[in-house]
């Protein structure tokens, strides 16, 4: 079981495209480090998992993102990564070789066909209400991480603003306690006083995949 580590700056800021290959064995995982801007998102996934997803939330610029990658079974693979705003992507690719890996990180029903292929993973599931989370920022806060109770950062949770007109949104980044909710700071001008428009309460959806 090895663990092999890529880091990559996929940022707008003097980021580039990557497009890497790696042999690996079905007990090994990939710690993916990214440059990024906001967040990381994962876009393609063949037989392969997330185990996690963490990003160290530095807004538009600075942003640090820690992906976790293992697979499923014999045969090849491809994980595809995207900047949160800009169309610049990692990518790597191989063959992984070794057992079918029938448990992971995560819980829920997988349903394997006679072949040892897997049909139904919980990380394809329809995600699953958990509730809301109300609040209200402070009017100069840039952004925190909003405690959820039961909350865990494994890619199995995640949160949407639906207050209208709010002027806080979820960047996608959390850690162990919540998701990380920041400010939008829309202004009427540029003038000194800078009149703040929209409202400072914020309603959280909950919802675990």
């Amino acid at each position: 079981m090895a663990n092999y580590t890529y880091s990559s700056n996929i940022g707008v800021s003097g980021g580039s495209e990557s497009n890497l290959n790696r042999n690996v064995t079905t007990t090994d995982t990939l710690t993916i480090t990214l440059s990024c801007n906001y967040s990381a998102q994962v876009l393609q996934l063949s037989n392969a998992r997330v185990v996690s997803n963490i990003a160290s939330p530095g807004g538009s610029f600075n942003t640090t993102a820690t992906i976790v990658i293992s697979f499923v079974k014999g045969g090849t693979y491809k994980v595809g990564i995207k900047n949160a705003i800009n169309n610049r992507h990692f990518f790597i690719s191989g063959s992984a070789s070794g057992a079918t890996q029938y448990t992971d990180q995560g819980y829920g029903l997988q349903i394997y066909n006679s072949s040892g292929d897997l049909r139904l993973d919980f990380s394809k599931r329809q995600p699953r209400y958990v509730g809301f989370v109300n609040g209200s920022g402070a009017m100069f806060a840039t952004g925190y991480y909003e405690p959820v109770y039961g909350w865990q950062s494994n890619g199995e949770w995640f949160a949407c603003n639906t207050k209208s007109q709010s002027n806080w949104y979820v960047t996608g980044a959390s850690n162990s306690t919540g998701p990380f909710i920041q400010r939008n700071e829309t202004r009427s001008s540029n003038s000194s006083y800078q009149i703040f428009l929209g409202s400072e309460d914020y309603s959280l959806l909950i919802l675990r995949s």
